[in-house]
């Protein structure tokens, strides 16, 4: 089964690191929202941001399985315009591709998607 425990630090420290204007508030998972239902809740604006992996919504963005099978690190991809082709797919059905994130059991992971753009941790204020 997947883990979502580290949210509670990742949102400990936004919210620290943000004087308290970024509050990332945990909802769960399947018992609150099928799965595969979450990219079509996010680009809809039901919730303002899912932690999946993209075979859950492969269909909507049409990228296979590039993401999970990728060998570099987030910040390589940053740096070699890898993100930016992701998220550009994720752009043409309103999502915005924020981050590939890892599990650690077990082995597999998961994307932080939003339906608005964010450059800095303020503008994710007053989002659910």
């Amino acid at each position: 089964m997947f883990s979502i425990k580290s949210i509670y630090p990742i949102a400990e420290k936004a919210k620290t690191r943000s004087n308290g204007q970024l509050v990332i508030q945990y909802l769960g998972g399947p018992e609150v929202m099928p799965p595969p239902a979450m990219a079509e809740a996010v680009r809809r604006g039901v919730v303002q941001m899912a932690m999946i992996p993209v075979e859950y919504y492969e269909g909507m963005v049409g990228i296979g399985t590039v993401i999970p099978l990728s060998e570099i690190t987030p910040d390589e991809e940053r740096a070699n315009g890898a993100y930016d082709y992701i998220n550009s797919l994720h752009n043409k059905v309103g999502l915005f591709y924020l981050e590939r994130g890892t599990s650690l059991w077990p082995p597999g992971q998961f994307n932080i998607i939003t339906n608005k753009w964010i450059d800095r941790p303020q503008d994710l204020k007053d989002r659910k």
